[in-house]
């Protein structure tokens, strides 16, 4: 089964929250947490959806930067977008992992 989930900054402390993504008639995006009967108004631009997990077992989320080791031996570091799918690393790549203080992995 998919995961599906959001990430993003709310606009009231600029904390970063994850659940479900809601849209407003006004514009406004906001993040529900599961389970929760509040929502969280998120600025639109630190919205990103759940994409996978690290070799660590870490979420990473579109826009997230993660460091790549190749089959062929070579290194990258590379932005995903929503359209990274978990089997291709199987295929092409040795291990992935998010690399920390990136833009988007909530802890910068």
């Amino acid at each position: 089964m998919n995961i599906i989930k959001f990430r993003g900054v709310t606009t009231f402390l600029n904390k970063t929250v994850y659940g479900d993504l809601l849209h407003y008639e006004d514009g406004a995006v906001a993040i529900c947490p599961v389970g929760k009967d509040e929502s969280a108004e998120v600025y639109p631009e630190t919205v990103a959806q759940f994409v996978g997990y690290d070799k660590n077992g870490d979420e990473f989320y579109s826009d997230d930067e993660v460091y790549i080791l190749v089959l062929d031996g070579s290194e990258k570091i590379m932005s995903v977008n929503r359209n990274f799918k978990i089997n291709d690393i199987g295929r092409s790549f040795f291990n992935v992992r998010l690399v920390k203080g990136a833009k988007s992995d909530g802890n910068n």
